[in-house]
């Protein structure tokens, strides 16, 4: 986020209020960008149902992540699972998912450790939420550092 969008989240938003919540990031987040406008900033929401909301969810993080060095692709949907192939440097990996087994969490905390296994500069940061829903930054932890500095609630990582 930039500067003035940090203020705009922080000091807009959050110092009228009394309490502050660590599910309000989130909830702000997705009020303002939505998943579709969020991919270009980083921000990315689904319900628990993401793979009935979205025909690519592994395109959706590959345009958050935004690194043309990184190829991020779906290779398989099927009724059950989700395949991708990560590709960094030549070297392709195969992530797989069962939607019986897995939540949209699961299927970015596999593409966050790929990206800490190739040394990519953005990694997802998952937002707490109340229900059931996912919201995700995906950010340098640098960025991640300074938006807690700012007083950001709920950023883990």
């Amino acid at each position: 986020l930039s500067p003035a969008a940090r203020t705009a989240l922080v000091e807009r938003v959050f110092a009228a209020r009394e309490q502050v919540h660590e599910t309000d990031t989130a909830r702000v987040l997705a009020a303002h960008w939505g998943t579709a406008r969020g991919l270009a900033v980083g921000f990315l929401s689904h319900d628990w149902r993401f793979g009935r909301e979205t025909s690519d969810v592994i395109d959706e993080f590959a345009r958050a992540i935004a690194d043309p060095a990184i190829a991020l692709k779906q290779v398989e949907k099927r009724s059950l699972g989700l395949v991708a192939s990560a590709t960094f440097a030549g070297q392709e990996t195969r992530l797989t998912w069962d939607f019986d087994e897995d939540s949209l969490a699961d299927v970015a905390s596999s593409i966050d450790a790929w990206l800490g296994r190739i040394g990519a500069q953005r990694r997802i940061f998952g937002l707490p939420t109340h229900g059931d829903w996912f919201a995700f930054l995906i950010i340098t932890p640098r960025q991640l550092a300074a938006l807690r500095a700012a007083g950001v609630p709920g950023l883990r990582g």
